[in-house]
């Protein structure tokens, strides 16, 4: 009895390199046993040896043989394959089966280059690989040795093929190549070098300082770093002062005779290729109290007031403070006047400019006192004297010519004369009638005597 043909086996779609050999499987059966001839993209396949130029052969198992497949304009493996099989009783076809030619093309589309990172940062080595079919796939080398990139925390393969390594560390420096490859192959990159440093930082830097004129300073700055950084000094405003300037092998900053003009801030720089540190001080520079004004001596009469001024400069700023000899009492500077309270030495104080003030003078008062400058950067003392002379007994004044009685007529000019001596000169004045002459009576006029 005859039975239609019957495809056991179907082709399936395969991807081949070039030049490579390769099978389409068709098996069918049937009675008579079928024939199985080969179609690509709708026409009849020719194999050999029918065409003895063809590389196609058609196994006695009815599969279709390449000898080395072709993929190129003239003449194409690639496309869609199917069987058919026949016999005196019927004809079947089998599904479609695709033929792919695996393709790598030569160049990389982007390649990496020599890359330096520091320490802890991220790293990026650029690779795009060449086109190909299938699209290839991309690992990288470390020296050699396959990155296990899945296996990572720290590596990353993005956009394609490029190589992310994050918190770089000092032992993933090294020879790094890109590799893409597929079912036609493998293609490889140039060797890179990835170079890790380590950016600036300070293992002791300079501090905050305070100093007197003509003192000298030092500022330290020691740096780690690699390769080892270039350390340099400079000033927020202003130069260096070059001639007494020195920056020592540890790249210590020293400066000698500071003066005020060199207060400022200092600043250590540290520079590698990955990187640049800075940190900084200011150097305070002190001077010592100075009189403006120095006290001098005061003679003052029991009664009177006394001001001894004392000005001091300075920086900072001195405290002025008085004292009386063999007294341990100090006087500071008040901003207010004294209440006239009870209390030692009530009418003896200090403004708030320093000046010392006695209101009242009394014999006892009389001495040295000292006005003493005070600051951090020193102190000055200056002495005055306060001379409060005793008082001279004089006899009382005398009137030497007497006014007499005096008759006159209306309008006329009345003159009376009175003449007074003593040591001092006395003071004369008149009355009438027990009552002080009016002063602003133009018709009287008291004449020098």
């Amino acid at each position: 009895s005859f039975r239609s043909p019957r495809i056991t086996e179907h082709p399936t779609d395969i991807t081949v390199p070039r030049s490579e050999p390769a099978t389409l499987n068709c098996k069918a059966e049937g009675k008579p046993p079928p024939t199985i001839r080969w179609f690509k993209d709708g026409h009849l396949v020719r194999t050999s040896p029918g065409d003895p130029k063809s590389q196609r052969v058609l196994l006695p198992t009815g599969s279709l043989f390449f000898l080395r497949v072709v993929h190129g304009k003239k003449e194409d493996d690639a496309g869609v394959y199917w069987c058919q099989a026949s016999n005196e009783v019927g004809t079947v076809t089998s599904n479609n089966a695709t033929l792919e030619i695996a393709v790598l093309r030569e160049e990389f589309r982007a390649v990496p280059s020599d890359t330096v990172v520091a320490a802890g940062e991220s790293a990026l080595l650029e690779c795009v690989p060449p086109r190909g079919h299938p699209e290839p796939l991309v690992r990288w080398r470390r020296n050699g040795q396959v990155i296990k990139v899945p296996e990572s925390h720290r590596h990353e393969v993005v956009d394609e093929g490029t190589l992310v390594i994050r918190q770089v560390q000092q032992n993933d420096g090294g020879q790094y190549t890109c590799e893409a490859w597929n079912l036609a192959g493998s293609k490889t990159t140039e060797p890179v070098n990835l170079y890790v440093h380590i950016k600036p930082s300070f293992l002791r830097g300079p501090k905050d300082t305070v100093t007197l004129t003509e003192r000298k300073v030092e500022f330290e700055c020691q740096v780690s770093g690699d390769p080892g950084p270039q350390v340099s000094w400079r000033r927020l405003r202003g130069p260096l002062p070059e001639e007494r300037t020195e920056i020592l092998d540890d790249h210590t900053l020293r400066i000698g005779r500071v003066t005020p003009g060199d207060e400022d801030t200092y600043v250590c720089e540290a520079v590698n290729v990955v990187g640049t540190a800075r940190t900084n001080a200011t150097l305070t520079v002190y001077t010592a109290p100075e009189f403006l004004v120095r006290p001098q001596d005061v003679k003052a009469s029991a009664g009177s007031s006394a001001a001894f001024e004392c000005l001091a400069v300075g920086r900072p700023p001195p405290l002025v403070v008085w004292s009386r000899q063999d007294d341990h009492d100090l006087l500071l500077p008040r901003q207010d006047t004294p209440s006239g309270q009870p209390g030692d030495m009530p009418n003896v104080w200090v403004n708030a400019e320093g000046t010392l003030i006695i209101n009242q003078v009394r014999r006892e008062l009389a001495g040295w006192y000292s006005c003493a400058a005070v600051s951090a950067a020193g102190s000055l003392v200056a002495r005055a004297l306060l001379d409060v002379p005793a008082p001279t007994l004089h006899p009382p004044p005398i009137i030497s010519v007497a006014p007499r009685n005096l008759t006159v007529t209306p309008g006329a000019l009345a003159l009376l004369v009175c003449q007074a001596e003593g040591d001092p000169v006395p003071r004369v004045t008149w009355t009438k009638d027990d009552h002080h002459l009016p002063e602003h009576d133009t018709r009287i006029t008291l004449l020098p005597s």
